[in-house]
């Protein structure tokens, strides 16, 4: 790899749970590529719209970095997210004391466990300067080096030692790249010998092959939770809109920038302002809406799980993943059916017309009152399955449908059964659903942004569609205006006829 401003793209995402953080982190995974500096945004767009790469890394910072920022600015990185790019940063400070290109600021092995530890305290300033979130990876340049030279993999590994343990204290995970035959080596080593291991790995071994696993280095069992990226092809030119790039190869299984911490959206009566649930419980304005006082707050937890905006526009409640429900923006406290503390279990929230009483949905499908609504009938219910994925009410406001992850939608209350325009059996990839006014049509959003009608709902126009990325997370719908929310908590319009 060249000590240059980095460049990591790759096709599919998802996300898992790191201990270290207590967040999801973005899971990316196909092909990619890496440059020496960030392209221009008109580029990115270029590349957004023909290339088959959905998601981005950038150099940040280090010592020994060839290429200047250049384009890199927060603008850059909130623009370049707002067009669906998922970020990778990527970080090249000091190098092993064997490493083999000349001129290189160098470890001091007699310092090695302190300067990792002050490289990742500059790695998160810089990461948070260009507005690259906590959860995220950084990923320490560790270029190739002689391993056969006496105290060097033992500089190297205290180094990173302290490296990942002070980007866990700072809330960020701890990811590395190097050579098949240096660094990897050495990491496989000291895999459970009390070592701070990295979150994920990057393989620089060009060895042609478009995979994370099978390489000999590399046992298959190690890193292997959707922690790996592969450098297998150097530096060649590709075009894409018109625009050409030199790049390296990359194939990825692993962590980007970014936490998967979006839950929930609303929109407000104008359908084009409203909110965003963050999983702390930060609700999010967009559109010009007002900031909104809340009443529950988990920093640096993924918990909230739901929220229903009253007619008001700025007040509602939230639900956690226990079943409570937290009023926020004044509206006033209410009585819950169900709560299971310790246990997150608890995948959305619907509030009736009188603002103060609704229904939970927990993951086998059954739906709890609050706020002294009435117990209804459920047609789907799927004990000890976490299957259940939203619930939306009709107008009466005791009956309407819960959506599964399949997309079926099963009537609740007494609705009518209704027909669906897409079934994916086997797979969970519908993640919410929203009703027409009035009817008991509408729409269900899929993981990669499509948007689905059912119950005779007109096909409606999505402004974001992105096959093989499961990045969608929620939907809303004000007459012929909705939105959906990505992970990152970008909001794309689509119009309801």
């Amino acid at each position: 790899m060249k000590l240059l401003v980095c460049v990591a793209l790759a096709i599919a995402t998802s996300w898992t749970m790191f201990p270290a953080t207590g967040r999801a982190a973005i899971i990316g995974t196909g092909p990619g590529f890496d440059t020496c500096q960030a392209p221009t945004f008109g580029s990115m767009t270029a590349w957004r719209s023909s290339s088959p790469y959905r998601q981005a890394g950038i150099y940040i910072g280090g010592a020994n970095r060839a290429c200047a920022d250049g384009p890199l600015t927060p603008a850059w990185v909130a623009a370049t997210q707002s067009q669906g790019w998922m970020l990778l940063p990527i970080y090249v400070g000091l190098q092993a004391p064997c490493v083999g290109q000349p001129g290189m600021a160098l470890i001091d092995p007699g310092s090695a466990g302190v300067q990792g530890s002050q490289s990742a305290d500059d790695a998160v300033a810089r990461a948070r300067g260009f507005g690259i979130p906590p959860a995220s990876p950084v990923y320490f340049d560790m270029e190739a080096y002689d391993r056969t030279q006496p105290g060097c993999t033992g500089a190297v590994l205290a180094f990173l030692d302290g490296w990942t343990r002070r980007l866990h204290a700072l809330g960020f995970l701890s990811a590395v790249y190097g050579s098949a035959n240096s660094l990897m080596t050495d990491l496989v080593a000291a895999n459970h010998t009390g070592f701070a291991e990295p979150d994920g790995i990057w393989n620089g071994h060009w060895d042609g092959r478009a995979q994370v696993f099978g390489d000999p280095v590399l046992p298959d069992t190690l890193w292997a939770d959707h922690q790996r990226i592969h450098q297998y092809v150097g530096g060649h030119d590709e075009t894409y809109g018109g625009v050409t790039i030199n790049i390296d190869n990359d194939f990825s299984d692993g962590l980007f920038a970014g936490s998967d911490s979006r839950r929930a959206v609303a929109l407000r009566s104008d359908g084009t302002t409203g909110y965003v649930l963050d999983g702390d419980g930060t609700l999010l304005p967009f559109g010009g809406a007002p900031a909104v006082g809340v009443t529950a707050h988990w920093p640096g937890w993924d918990i909230a799980r739901g929220l229903a905006l009253r007619a008001d526009g700025t007040s509602g409640y939230v639900v956690d993943g226990y079943g409570a429900v937290h009023p926020f923006g004044g509206a006033p406290a209410v009585a819950t059916s169900g709560y299971w503390p310790g246990w997150d279990i608890v995948r959305g929230i619907a509030l009736r017309a009188d603002g103060v009483s609704g229904y939970v949905l927990d993951a086998w499908g059954a739906v709890h009152p609050f706020g002294g609504a009435p117990h209804v009938a459920v047609a789907g219910y799927w004990p000890g399955w976490d299957i259940a994925r939203d619930l939306v009410l009709r107008s009466d406001g005791v009956s309407g449908y819960t959506l599964d992850g399949w997309g079926s939608v099963h009537s609740i209350g007494g609705a009518p059964a209704v027909p669906v325009s897409t079934y994916w059996f086997g797979w969970d990839i519908a993640r919410g659903l929203v009703l027409n006014s009035g009817t008991s049509s509408g729409y269900i959003v899929d993981g990669w942004g499509g948007v689905h009608s059912f119950g005779g709902a007109a096909t409606a126009s999505a402004s974001s569609y992105t096959p093989g990325w499961d990045i969608s997370r929620g939907i809303a719908l004000v007459g012929h205006s909705g939105t959906v929310v990505d992970a990152v908590g970008a909001v794309h319009p689509f119009t309801a006829p």
